[in-house]
């Protein structure tokens, strides 16, 4: 794939020599205008610069617009995206309600940068790292970039002891799912380890500047648990305030409350 880009990217670069190297043969011909010269320079300007440009964003264009089946590079879309293609994604989401609620089995993936998901295993924090600082020895907390069953959380209500999905009373008295909505305080339970998303006053193991992120373990020690999140959803404005899968994955945040 790479020799691929390259082999374009020297291509483009050999066609534009030529025509630069023409264009200054054009230049010392008196025969010329400099309107006509002028002319020359824009149609060339036109073939070598937005003539690829259009053509590499056309083929993009064509192909996802006919693109219809899931493959193994999807992961780079967007939630929404692989949602529409048969397989993958669409086969996990396929007849599951979009609204999250108490119970509700979620992954959350990062939105800046690289793609990847909030992920956790039973590998904890050293007690104290290289540069002899110390941590909490909690359960590890990563961004894994691959799809993996430890990417899967549960969400669940504080004052609920289940992880089963429940249904709460509408006005109307009927029963609708127990939906979260904006503003609602959770705790994320990872569904492998069964541990709930934490975080402590203690620098992360990369980027000190920040707090460290963990999976809680009660070490019966003086470092009580900070499980408690609330949901920020971000695009409200646009899909409401109920916390949905896909269409809004990619535009919440979960803040620390304690």
């Amino acid at each position: 794939m790479d020799a691929i880009k390259y082999a374009g990217l020297f291509t483009c670069i050999l066609g534009s020599a030529l025509i630069f190297k023409d264009f200054w043969k054009l230049l010392g011909n008196k025969q010329i205008t400099d309107w006509e010269a002028l002319k020359h320079f824009m149609t060339r300007s036109v073939i070598a610069v937005l003539l690829p440009i259009f053509l590499y964003v056309a083929v993009f264009r064509i192909h996802l617009s006919i693109l219809s089946r899931a493959g193994p590079h999807d992961s780079v879309m967007t939630s929404a995206f692989q949602a529409s293609l048969e397989g993958g994604l669409a086969s996990i989401t396929k007849g599951q309600p979009l609204e999250v609620a108490h119970g509700s089995q979620v992954t959350l993936r990062h939105t800046h940068g690289r793609t990847c998901w909030l992920h956790s295993h039973a590998h904890v924090y050293p007690l104290r790292y290289p540069d002899d600082r110390g941590s909490s020895h909690q359960q590890q907390v990563t961004c894994y970039s691959f799809k993996d069953v430890n990417n899967w959380w549960i969400v669940k209500r504080p004052e609920k002891s289940d992880l089963v999905v429940s249904t709460a009373a509408s006005s109307q008295d009927s029963l609708r799912v127990d939906g979260i909505r904006h503003g609602d305080v959770v705790q994320l339970i990872h569904g492998i380890t069964g541990r709930a998303l934490n975080t402590h006053d203690v620098a992360a193991p990369m980027s000190p500047q920040n707090q460290e992120v963990s999976c809680y373990i009660d070490y019966n020690v003086s470092m009580p648990a900070q499980n408690l999140w609330r949901v920020v959803i971000l695009n409200r404005d646009q899909v409401g305030p109920v916390w949905h899968t896909i269409e809004s994955l990619v535009s919440k945040r979960i803040i620390s409350i304690e």
